[in-house]
């Protein structure tokens, strides 16, 4: 299986310019069969390269897309307005995830849910920090096209809107952290130093948590200098975890009707995770069509330390939800 890099280039709905975002696929020009796309997205500091060992351990009928956000290689700079209103940069990388949907739809020609098989559609799953964005998403979803203008959206998505009610079946979320659920992260190791130091610690502190074989993934990966700015990716104002709790509770608590919400995690992880999971799970609570699988083992990088773990897990869930 493959894991082809390719460009595509997202139209504006905020009258700035295009977006260009990298993407890796694993299986590039398919568009016959019934599989299910799954667009992953990145947390803090490491690129969409950081799926490449997963990739060969999926099975056909799940086609990944991994796409660099803002600001990692090859893709937009980071959005940094000089004034942003609280939750802009997150707003503007849940466009991001609604226009990579719209491309999967519109130009890869991915299919949508067949009844029928239960196969075909498409699942996201956030990584990390990239799990905040699904918890927007969610938040944003029973209302759009709609938006109340969120996160500094503007009012209305008509255009992203109709590929992503047609083709969404279900939302993962992999090692959310504190800021998705609205904790404030305390003192992690990387923030107890400059911000000149700051990515150097936090990949030196990352690399620490895997085996030895994993290391060069996570190298290859790793974009040291967008630790720092990366912080800025939530969905409220800077430091306002109260309002980021509403949000999550908002969202985790009410998973629309015909939607699967899925959380995943490994044993081995970070305290910080753990007490996001627990969150998670009180959230969520008994709704039908969700549910979360831990993984044995494993810690916050699965998808270079055990591969054919997380694929196994990700099917289990996928099939389940």
């Amino acid at each position: 299986m493959s894991f082809e890099p390719a460009i595509a280039t997202l139209d504006s709905v905020t009258g700035e310019e295009p977006v260009r975002i990298r993407y890796y696929d694993s299986q590039p020009g398919r568009t016959e069969g019934g599989y299910t796309t799954l667009i992953v997205v990145h947390g803090n500091g490491y690129n969409g390269s950081i799926w490449t060992p997963w990739a060969p351990t999926l099975p056909k009928h799940i086609r990944l897309i991994a796409y660099n956000r803002r600001g990692y290689e090859d893709s937009s700079p980071i959005y940094n307005p000089p004034s942003p209103v609280p939750g802009q940069v997150a707003g503007r990388g849940i466009l991001d995830v609604l226009g990579m949907i719209k491309h999967c739809v519109e130009v890869l020609k991915v299919p949508a849910k067949d009844p029928a098989t239960g196969k075909g559609g498409i699942a996201l799953m956030g990584w990390s920090r990239g799990c905040v964005l699904m918890v927007g998403l969610l938040d944003l979803y029973p209302t759009l096209p709609s938006t109340s203008s969120k996160f500094g959206l503007p009012p209305s998505l008509p255009t992203l809107t109709p590929p992503l009610k047609s083709h969404l079946r279900t939302i993962l979320h992999y090692e959310p952290p504190l800021q998705a659920v609205g904790i404030a992260p305390g003192a992690l190791p990387a923030m107890q130093v400059p911000v000149s130091e700051q990515g150097r610690v936090f990949g030196e502190w990352m690399k620490s948590t895997v085996p030895e074989h994993a290391k060069p993934v996570l190298d290859k990966a790793f974009q040291v200098q967008n630790v720092p700015v990366d912080t800025a990716m939530i969905l409220v104002e800077n430091g306002d975890w109260p309002a980021a709790a509403v949000i999550a509770k908002r969202a985790l608590g009410n998973i629309p009707e015909g939607l699967g919400n899925g959380l995943l995690y490994g044993t081995k992880s970070l305290d910080y995770v753990y007490d996001a999971v627990a969150v998670y799970k009180e959230l969520m609570g008994t709704q039908p069509q969700t549910g979360s699988l831990s993984m044995e083992g494993t810690g916050h990088f699965a998808m270079a330390s055990h591969p054919q773990l997380l694929s196994d897990t990700v099917e289990k869930l996928l099939n389940t939800l």
